[in-house]
């Protein structure tokens, strides 16, 4: 990979509904992203050893959110649910400045990387070391305006986009948003 190159990536506004599922016990605490720094994902390396940045995981559609959890496991046309906890799909309206599209082929050749490197089993790399994914990762949260990236799934048989939100970096007059369903008031994701 070539990491240098990733202050050349184009950055573009990105706004939409975007979605995340939740464990019905963590609906408290729906609008934070502070836990993920301690949590090893594809694109951070964060333990509770060692905390690292914030990353908010988004996918295009309900559908794409609950496999990305594993709330659906199986085939995307015919979906079956697991049935070992209760989830809850939000519907989040994102609106950020400077986002990076790693979907586009031509992007990925700039940086060295490819679909096949951004989806691959990044959790086979924890006896190795860190995962490439996990260096991208922290070279793109260096980035100064980057506050996130679009990549493929890495579900194994769905296709679909991942919105990767560095929360922590969100411009002046970004935000991430949805409307509490109880309340029906605006909550903002916290960093």
């Amino acid at each position: 990979m070539k990491l240098s190159e990733c202050r050349k990536l184009i950055r573009s506004p990105l706004t939409g509904y975007w979605y995340r599922a939740v464990r019905h016990e963590h609906w408290k605490t729906r609008p934070s992203a502070r836990h993920t720094a301690t949590v090893t994902t594809r694109f951070n390396s964060g333990s509770i050893d060692a905390p690292s940045y914030q990353v908010l995981y988004l996918a295009q559609d309900h559908q794409l959110a609950l496999f990305e959890v594993s709330a659906l496991v199986g085939k995307p046309r015919a979906p079956i649910p697991n049935p070992q906890s209760t989830w809850t799909t939000l519907n989040l309206r994102v609106i950020l400045q400077a986002v990076s599209d790693l979907t586009n082929p031509l992007e990925q050749k700039r940086i060295g990387t490819s679909a096949q490197e951004l989806t691959g089993k990044w959790d086979q790399y924890e006896e190795l070391g860190q995962a490439p994914t996990h260096v991208l990762g922290a070279a793109l949260f260096e980035l100064p305006v980057l506050e996130g990236f679009l990549v493929p799934t890495a579900v194994p048989g769905v296709s679909g986009i991942n919105l990767v939100v560095f929360p922590e970096k969100l411009a002046s007059g970004s935000r991430i948003e949805l409307r509490n369903p109880d309340t029906g008031r605006i909550e903002r994701l916290k960093a």
